[in-house]
């Protein structure tokens, strides 16, 4: 988990108009955060975020969000569908979302859906595993950091939120092509791509479809970001 980002609300009194910490697994999403919001107070691999939360919380930080892209456990989900977690299922427990704050969201993100997450520690790749998933679940997306996010801030008594925004359908076949080019820091290394399609290039066809999911994916990223400040100050954090 490359970045870990503080927000606040509308302002200069950070005291009295709420912080959160907003936490994304790749780069590209990274990106999106830093062109909307500047302040950062952390980052690194996911082990270290025990201690930015230990910072976060020293600076009056009370709530934490997940947010980034998804994969959809659902015939109905397309790339660009948001999913505002109504709580988070990972293979270290099921763990609840602040039922206020993902109330805002919701009624703030037009054509929000409001479901279960599921959180894998690897990626699920096969549509038959994704589909056993998403029945034994009840999630309607599945990412990588959720359920991680989740428990952390559960250990730390903060405010959880996960803001997920699915990327490809159930039925799209994710090439290992592109799994292959993602770093362990979340970035993606086109080189790496490259060398994995010339011994793979029967992959072609599914990054180019990918990549092209990701245009509606990123629009609904941006769009997001209005409210994820916007609701630190509304619901008081």
């Amino acid at each position: 988990m490359p970045v870990t980002r503080l927000l606040k609300g509308p302002g200069d009194n950070a005291a009295e108009n709420g912080q959160a910490i907003v936490c994304v697994g790749l780069a590209l999403e990274a990106e999106i955060l830093i062109s909307e919001f500047p302040g950062e107070i952390g980052g690194g691999q996911l082990p270290d975020l025990g201690t930015v939360l230990d910072r976060a919380t020293a600076a009056s930080c009370k709530g934490v969000i997940s947010f980034g892209l998804a994969g959809g456990l659902s015939p109905e989900l397309g790339s660009g569908d948001v999913v505002i977690a109504s709580g988070v299922v990972g293979h270290n427990g099921s763990f609840s979302t602040d039922d206020a704050w993902s109330g805002w969201l919701l009624s703030a993100i037009p054509r929000a859906l409001y479901a279960p997450i599921a959180g894998v520690d690897a990626a699920i790749v096969p549509r038959t595993q994704r589909r056993e998933l998403g029945m034994r679940s009840g999630a309607l997306a599945v990412d990588m950091e959720s359920h991680l996010v989740a428990q952390f801030a559960a250990r730390h008594g903060m405010r959880f939120v996960a803001v997920r925004v699915v990327i490809d359908s159930m039925h799209r076949k994710i090439p290992r092509a592109a799994l292959a080019c993602v770093s362990s820091t979340g970035e993606a290394r086109m080189s790496a791509l490259g060398h994995c399609l010339l011994k793979r290039p029967a992959d072609t066809l599914n990054v180019v479809r990918l990549c092209m999911d990701w245009l509606p994916a990123r629009k609904a990223l941006v769009n997001c970001c209005d409210m994820l400040s916007a609701s630190v100050y509304r619901v008081g954090l």
